[in-house]
C-alpha cells in the first residue's frame, strides 16, 4: 500500500515497535517512515521497556515482536492492554501458524501479522487498527472460520457427552465408521485396507479425516467414542 492510498484525511497515528533485535527494528522502521501518517515512532528493545513506554508516550497502536528475550510477545501485548485498553496491539511473527494467530487475537491483540508477508501491508494493518477495526491478512480468514467450526463442534460433543455414537453418525460418513470400527478392533492400516479393499493410502485419509472430525490427537480416543 502506498503513501497515496491513504486517506487524507485519517488522524495522524503515534506508533510504538516492540522489537529486540536491531537490525528488525531498523528495517521494520525504515518502511514506515514513509506512511506519512505515523507522525512519531517509538522503539522498544524489550517486554519490560515496552510496558514503561507505553504508559508514557501513549501510542495508538503498540507493533509487538513475538519472540522477545524477556517475555513472549503474548504476555506482552496481555500487559500492555490491562494497563490501558485502549491501546490497539499488532502481533508480529514469523510463526504464522493457525495456532499462533489465535492465541495471539485471544491474548487482546487487534491485529496478527507474518512477517513473512510483504511489509508495506504493515500500512493496511496499522490504519485499519487504527480506527478500531480488527485485521488478519485475507489468506488468513479461511483458517479463522475452520477453527470456528472445530470450536462448534467440540461445543457440541461436550453438549451431548450422554448421546456418543449418535455424534459419530452425525459427524463421520458411513465408511469412515467402517474404518473406526476396524479400528477399535485394533486393526492395522494394512488390515484395514486389505478388509475393505482399499488402498493403504485412501486408509490413512480416512483416519486423519475421523481424527479431524472428532477432534481427537489419536486412533485410541477416536475408538473410545465409539465404544461408548
Amino acid at each position: 500500500m502506498h503513501n497515496q492510498e491513504i486517506k487524507e484525511n485519517q488522524k495522524p497515528i503515534n506508533v510504538l515497535l516492540v522489537d529486540n533485535q536491531k537490525l528488525s527494528r531498523k528495517c521494520i522502521r525504515s518502511v514506515l517512515e514513509s506512511m506519512k501518517t505515523i507522525t512519531n515512532l517509538y522503539e522498544a528493545s524489550n517486554g519490560r521497556q515496552a510496558l514503561e513506554l507505553a504508559r508514557d508516550v501513549k501510542p495508538a497502536v503498540v507493533l509487538i515482536k513475538d519472540d522477545l528475550e524477556d517475555m513472549s510477545g503474548t504476555d506482552v501485548c496481555t500487559n500492555i492492554r490491562k494497563a490501558n485498553d485502549d491501546l490497539r496491539v499488532i502481533l508480529l511473527t514469523s510463526d504464522d501458524s493457525e495456532i499462533k494467530m489465535i492465541n495471539s487475537l485471544a491474548a487482546g491483540a487487534h491485529g496478527f501479522f507474518s512477517l513473512n508477508m510483504d511489509l508495506k501491508k504493515l500500512f493496511t494493518a496499522i490504519s485499519i487498527v487504527a480506527k478500531g477495526d480488527l485485521w488478519v491478512d485475507s489468506t488468513k480468514v479461511n483458517a479463522i472460520h475452520n477453527f470456528a467450526r472445530r470450536l462448534l463442534n467440540e461445543s457440541t460433543v461436550h453438549q451431548r457427552k450422554d448421546r456418543p455414537k449418535d455424534i459419530l453418525k452425525e459427524a463421520l460418513t458411513r465408511r469412515e465408521i467402517e474404518v473406526l470400527s476396524l479400528v477399535a478392533e485394533g486393526r492395522s492400516n494394512n488390515d484395514i485396507s486389505q478388509e475393505l479393499e482399499i488402498s493403504l493410502h485412501t486408509t490413512k485419509s480416512h483416519i486423519r479425516n475421523i481424527l479431524t472430525k472428532l477432534q481427537v490427537h489419536d486412533r485410541a480416543s477416536a475408538a473410545d467414542l465409539l465404544k461408548a
